[in-house]
């Protein structure tokens, strides 16, 4: 399997949605799609959009006429893209009565990390990608170079400073982390943070800083967190992550030392981890996993099943999963 491929089977990643980067520009025409009976608007009130809660949890669609009638209580609409004949936007509600209007009995608002597991594919992939530019909007609302209110133009995807001496366009950012499962003699480095849920453990990860490589970062990181060196580094896949805008690159490392010493601080705790010791830990309800949402997971799991002679996915089969997540 190819990077493309593994990278396709994270969560909030496939995407067979055309971005329309040229005519995302042209403000008439959007103008034009946004009023089209293909029009197809997701709902967001701050970091929760609106879905059906019945018979599955999914995404509710409001039709062009539906957002002209909630036109007066919308403060941002972006553009996402087309697919097939629809034409896809995500618009963000301004009050509370606005969204009490529009949540009902059959509907109500929700959160990513709440109901992501839930949602199709391109689904997930479509919430991901507008959650992940009303934060950047949200955090952009002013221009960085001389302090003046921006606006948004081309569908969403630049903010323009109001000042005429400057007018700067800002783009959307995304900030690189890494993310990295180390292996030393068939056991895997867990650690975890304070912030976490009780008894949860991941692999390491942290943010690319400038002036260093990606895999200068994953070194540094590992290094920084548990005291531990690494040799080889495999790139894994990538993902993706509106929480609140990430671009998750997943490794697998080598170590070339054993000895675990808490540098910064960051983790409460570090320790290598066997096969056996995970599913152990995973019957006594003394160790978690990250959500199977996360790249993490699927570096554990990968790491997991080359290993095991059982899948991760059999082991959790036979557990109990809300006692997991």
């Amino acid at each position: 399997m190819d990077e493309l491929q593994r990278s396709l089977l994270n969560v909030f990643t496939y995407s067979d949605l055309d971005r329309k980067v040229k005519q995302r520009k042209e403000e008439d025409r959007l103008t034009i799609l946004q009023a089209n009976p293909s029009a197809r608007f997701l709902v967001f009130f701050g970091n929760q959009f609106l879905v059906a809660k019945e018979p599955r949890t999914k995404p509710c669609f409001f039709h062009a006429h539906e957002i002209d009638e909630l036109a007066s209580d919308i403060t941002n609409i972006v553009f996402l893209g087309s697919r097939k004949s629809k034409h896809y936007f995500a618009a963000e509600l301004g009050s509370i009565q606005a969204a009490d209007r529009v949540a009902d009995d059959g509907r109500g608002f929700t959160g990513l990390r709440e109901c992501g597991r839930n949602l199709k594919a391109h689904n997930a992939s479509l919430l991901s990608y507008a959650k992940a530019m009303f934060n950047w909007h949200w955090t952009h609302q002013f221009c960085g170079l001389c302090g003046s209110d921006t606006y948004s133009v081309q569908g969403g995807h630049v903010r323009r400073c109001s000042n005429e001496k400057c007018e700067k366009n800002h783009f959307p950012r995304t900030d690189p982390a890494i993310i990295v499962s180390v292996v030393r003699d068939g056991k895997c480095l867990f650690g975890r943070q304070t912030s976490w849920p009780p008894k949860r453990f991941s692999v390491i990860a942290g943010f690319v800083e400038p002036g260093e490589s990606i895999e200068q970062a994953v070194a540094r990181e590992v290094l920084e967190e548990t005291n531990i060196e690494i040799g080889q580094i495999f790139y894994h896949s990538s993902q993706p992550w509106p929480f609140p805008g990430s671009i998750m690159l997943g490794f697998s490392a080598t170590a070339t030392s054993e000895a675990i010493n808490l540098n910064d601080g960051e983790l409460q705790e570090a320790h290598w981890r066997s096969i056996d010791e995970v599913v152990s830990g995973l019957e006594h309800d003394d160790f978690r996993l990250p959500t199977p949402l996360s790249i993490a997971y699927r570096l554990i799991e990968d790491w997991f099943n080359s290993y095991s002679n059982e899948t991760l996915a059999n082991v959790i089969k036979r557990l109990d999963a809300d006692r997991i997540w």
